[in-house]
């Protein structure tokens, strides 16, 4: 039993230093300003990540097509189809033989000075007219039609890349449904597996306090709720994780989390989230980090 405890004082401490390394890596992520010092605050989350809707699904043909709207992967496809289709527009008419049609006028002036020369320009005393038609064919004009050739060629792969991008947002769209599916089932296991060993050990606690039973036995069965209670963790932090796959993988991450983006010179947005869309992952999540005063209470004990 004494070495059940001395494991036990170890994990603790081990764990404490996990959260100090976690909380380092977060403040770095926020790319928090201040002194060491501020740093040395606690971050304490208000609530745990342990809201999971076990009964919504997530993909459907609405989400893929919103989906698409949003990806910046088609966005670019996209613009890339519309450059390749003016290329090939371009290219076409180069092929075509050129006719074109110019006028010119001239003024002369003839005098024995430079001033009487521009008296007779100024009053148009002698003029000149001139006009035609210019028709072009470059023979045998091998560079317009092999450019033309490049621009199908071009206009095609920009359709192909397109296909390709849309199926490529399906796969990642679906594979991270089914994440977040995958962690819905194991949540829902991971909660019935936390059920069942607080009986045990609330059973085993009954036993020990009325002298039919050893402490070395509840010990064994502590350290099997412990390790249930980690799995429920472990599964509802997958959830939140397959959450924001999902998010990104559509595009909508900053709109979702409610993150604006503002012009350091002025405070007008440069991108205003969707309000029906911001909150959208918090119904699932109410994962909010808060830095504590400098005089709060530290949240890891020191016993």
């Amino acid at each position: 039993a004494q070495s059940n405890v001395a494991q036990r004082r170890n994990n603790v401490i081990e764990a404490k230093s996990n959260i100090l390394a976690a909380q380092d890596r977060l403040l770095e992520l926020m790319n928090w300003p201040g002194s060491p010092n501020e740093w040395s605050r606690p971050i304490v989350p208000s609530d745990n990540p342990d809201s999971v809707d076990l009964d919504r699904e997530f993909f459907d043909a609405v989400l893929y097509q919103e989906s698409l709207a949003h990806s910046p992967d088609r966005r670019i496809a996209e613009l890339t189809m519309d450059i390749a289709e003016t290329n090939h527009d371009v290219a076409k008419w180069q092929r075509l033989p050129e006719l074109n049609i110019f006028g010119e006028v001239s003024l002369y002036g003839f005098d024995d000075d430079k001033g009487g020369a521009r008296d007779d320009i100024y009053d148009a005393d002698y003029d000149s007219y001139n006009a035609g038609i210019e028709f072009r064919m470059p023979l045998p004009n091998r560079r317009a039609r092999a450019e033309y050739s490049q621009s199908v060629r071009n206009l095609e792969r920009a359709g192909l890349d397109i296909e390709f991008v849309e199926q490529s947002l399906l796969t990642r769209i679906r594979a991270a449904t089914r994440a977040i599916r995958t962690a819905q089932e194991s949540v829902e296991a991971s909660q019935a597996q936390v059920r069942a060993a607080t009986e045990s050990v609330d059973k085993e606690n009954s036993r020990v306090n009325a002298g039919t039973s050893t402490t070395f036995v509840l010990l064994d069965l502590q350290e099997d709720l412990a390790q249930a209670q980690l799995n429920l963790i472990r599964a509802q932090t997958l959830y939140q994780k397959a959450l924001i796959a999902l998010e990104r993988n559509r595009g909508t991450l900053l709109e979702t989390l409610n993150i604006v983006v503002t012009d350091p010179a002025s405070d007008d947005p440069l991108a205003m989230p969707d309000p029906q869309r911001a909150g959208a992952l918090s119904e699932h999540s109410n994962w909010d980090a808060v830095v504590s005063p400098p005089d709060a209470d530290s949240a890891i004990s020191e016993e």
